[in-house]
């Protein structure tokens, strides 16, 4: 069974992909991590609506999710496979250099903790925003 799944068509083909290609794909992960947090900080900070808002805790809701079954990000494992390192491995580092240590030394416990943080802050201001609509007290645009 396990040699019908290794010597498969696409693993084959798979076999003879260039390290560029592969150095390619594993950049664009980096960029779509990149990208899916800065525009979910940018919904977070910018937007009263509470329906992006509940959107956006749903994400997160489903990531920490996906952190605690596989102990990692999924994002992050597949930047690990195509680039050997991730952004959470980078950040690290560069706050080692700086002289700031983080005693925690797994990705998934600093992801989850992060993650954590996240949807405490979206949720505090979803309240905050139904609170307000309560009390009648309007937002300035």
């Amino acid at each position: 069974y396990l040699n019908r799944i290794n010597n498969n068509i696409v693993r084959q083909i798979a076999k003879h992909i260039p390290d560029y290609i592969k150095t390619f794909v594993g950049y664009y992960y980096v960029i779509l991590h990149m990208t899916l947090a800065l525009l979910g900080i940018f919904i977070i900070l910018f937007s009263n609506n509470l329906l992006w808002l509940s959107f956006i805790l749903n994400l997160i809701i489903l990531d920490s999710m996906a952190i605690v079954f596989i102990h990692d990000c999924p994002l992050t494992f597949l930047e690990r496979k195509y680039l050997g390192y991730t952004s959470v491995s980078s950040r690290s580092d560069w706050l080692y250099q700086l002289d700031i240590l983080y005693e925690c030394t797994h990705d998934y416990e600093k992801q989850l903790e992060l993650l954590i943080n996240l949807w405490s802050i979206v949720a505090v201001k979803m309240l905050c925003i139904i609170s307000m609509d309560m009390l009648s007290i309007q937002i300035k645009n």
